[in-house]
Order: structure tokens, then C-alpha cells, then sequence
């Protein structure tokens, strides 16, 4: 629906008898023209300027979905994920196996060190005691 002037009446009329999952959503989009110069986003099959916070919202304003697929502006639910998972959790969880891995090596080259120098002192003991008797 569409008018040319600054007021719209809508009547809604209902027979009483509805649930919480069944309804309607109503969307009311101011829109300029496509006579006019348009400063703003203009939609791409009928030529009206909306507003750019009306850009990437989830609600379709321009009735040819162009204001929800504008490629360089809206960001695609898939792009903002890995593997399934939400970036910022991905990245989360490569560092902290990135840090339990290092820790790991790092408990182990000391395991290993001190059994080397273990080896050794008990080598030098025996040496010692060798040359003793």
C-alpha cells in the first residue's frame, strides 16, 4: 500500500480467536519518491529512497528484499562463522588449545630434561664409586 500523503488509516479487524503462535507482523516504511534525488539508499525494482538504518535489518523494506541484500554492507549469518560456530568462540577455543598444547610440551621437555640429568648424576655416582673401590 502505498500513499501520497502524510496520513494513513488502517483498521484491523479480528474474530477474536488467535493463539501466541499465530499473527502478523505490520511493517511501516516511510519512503521517498524515486522523482526525488535520493541522498539515502534507493531499492532496486521500484526506485524508493529509504533511510540507511533501515539497510541489513531483517525486515524487508524495499518489497524486492534489495535492502537486505545489499552485498558490501550486509553481513551474511554464514560469514560470521566457522566450522558452525560463532568467530569470536572459534578463535576462543584455538588459543586455549594452542596454550594447554604449549603448557603440555612444555611440562614434557621438562620431564625429559631432568630425567637426562638424573641419568647423568647417577652416572657420575657410579664413576665414582667404580674408581672408589
Amino acid at each position: 500500500m502505498l500513499t501520497r500523503t502524510n496520513f494513513v488509516t488502517l483498521k484491523y479487524v479480528t474474530d477474536n480467536w488467535g493463539t501466541d503462535a499465530n499473527g502478523f507482523k505490520l511493517v511501516i516504511t516511510s519512503v521517498k519518491d524515486p522523482k526525488h534525488t535520493c541522498k539515502d539508499f534507493t531499492c532496486s525494482t521500484t526506485g524508493f529512497c529509504i533511510h540507511p538504518d533501515l539497510l541489513c535489518d531483517g525486515i524487508n523494506h524495499c518489497s524486492d528484499n534489495s535492502d537486505e541484500s545489499v552485498h558490501n554492507l550486509c553481513q551474511s549469518e554464514t560469514t560470521n562463522t566457522v566450522f558452525g560456530m560463532d568467530v569470536t568462540w572459534f578463535v576462543l577455543i584455538v588459543v586455549s588449545l594452542l596454550l594447554i598444547l604449549s603448557a603440555i610440551i612444555v611440562g614434557i621437555s621438562i620431564c625429559v630434561c631432568r630425567r637426562q640429568e638424573d641419568n647423568t648424576t647417577n652416572q657420575n655416582t657410579a664413576i665414582q664409586l667404580f674408581s672408589i673401590e
